[in-house]
């Protein structure tokens, strides 16, 4: 399961780096390329949510802890959202904030979920890859 995860997720990375470089290296272009990096941020921001619900519902936590993470759950789909009534110049910078505080909640409350021990590592090097591709596109329309 860990390589199929890291294939699938660093195949995920493509289209946040190839779309900030296709913003950055064509103008003419820069605007369909950033919609779709915005488009993709915030299907992905989603996604992260959909972690939590996934945890909460398969894994014996207590209640508490359960509540809290169908709650966080779903607070990923209103960050994206809201961040996608906002212009491009806003809502990148707002989709990156996002990405990196989902990976922050996903550090603080690890220990709840049943997660691998290598999970984290991979939300790392993805959140980073997002964050760079996002950036790219950001630097673009500046």
């Amino acid at each position: 399961m860990k390589k199929t995860a890291f294939a699938l997720g660093l195949g995920g990375l493509v289209p946040f780096i190839g779309l900030g470089i296709w913003a950055s290296a064509s103008p003419p272009h820069m605007a369909l390329a950033v919609q779709l990096q915005q488009g993709y941020a915030a299907a992905i921001l989603s996604f992260l949510g959909a972690l939590h619900w996934g945890a909460a519902l398969v894994n014996n936590m207590p209640t508490t802890h359960a509540r809290i993470s169908l709650l966080w759950g779903v607070m990923p789909s209103l960050l994206s959202w809201a961040a996608n009534t906002l212009p491009a110049t806003q809502a990148l910078p707002a989709l990156a904030a996002s990405i990196a505080l989902c990976l922050l909640i996903d550090w603080l409350i690890r220990r709840w979920h049943a997660w691998p021990s290598w999970y984290l590592l991979l939300r790392v090097v993805l959140t980073v890859g997002a964050l760079v591709g996002i950036g790219l596109s950001w630097v673009a329309i500046r």
